[in-house]
Formats: C-alpha cells, structure tokens, sequence
C-alpha cells in the first residue's frame, strides 16, 4: 500500500501532470461557472457571486483530472512509458517481474505474451 501511495505522489508530482490539470480545470471551470452564475458574473453582480462555489468550480475539474491521470498510469499498460521508476509484478505469473525506470517502455511477460497484465510489486 505504501508502495502504491508513493507512486501516486510522485505521479501527481510531475510538472506536466499537474500543468495539464491546471488547464483542465481553468477551461472546465470557466466554462461551469459561466453555466452556474453567469448572469451574475456578466453583469458585475459582486453582491450575488458565490465566491465559495466559484472556487470549488475549479477544484472539481482539477481533481478529476488527477483522477484520472493517476488511474491511466497505474494500469502499467505494455507499450507505454512508465510515469516513474516502478517494480512491477505479472498478475498471471507472479514469478515473472520487472524493475523499470521512469520513461521506459514497459515490456510483455515472457509467460503471457500480449496478454500482459502488470501491477506493483507488493500491491
């Protein structure tokens, strides 16, 4: 589980994960709070913007993105790259492993061909 938290933290760390987030969520919260208080907001209506909600506008899409991007890369998928250094373990063969640094590309097990499926060692 530790293992599994530390991989996270240093996915979420990486400077394109999180810019990508920002932009989602600047788009995305434009977008809503236009949806959600447009009138107000358009007409200078200080008085009736809910400024709590405006900010927590832009945290919802901020947060899925991360989601997101979190799920996608711990899936360990062969072919792509490995977000970080990563110990990866086949589910099929337990016996069959892998150490891999970031930005490699992850391979098939020789066991289970294209029918790979990898997670982290010891998760």
């Amino acid at each position: 589980m530790l293992k599994k938290i530390r991989v996270m933290l240093e996915m979420i760390s990486e400077k394109e994960t999180l810019f990508k987030a920002i932009k989602i969520a600047i788009v995305v919260g434009i977008i809503l709070n236009l949806i959600n208080q447009g009138g107000a907001i358009l007409a200078f209506d200080i008085e009736n913007i809910n400024f709590f909600k405006m900010g927590l506008t832009f945290c919802v899409p901020f947060c899925v993105s991360l989601y997101t991007a979190l799920t996608i890369g711990l899936k360990f998928q062969i072919g792509t790259k490995t977000p970080v250094d990563v110990s990866l373990d086949c589910v099929a063969h337990k016996e069959d492993k892998v150490s891999l640094k970031k930005g490699d590309v992850i391979p098939v097990c020789p066991s289970c061909g294209v029918k790979t499926h990898w997670k982290l060692s010891g998760s």
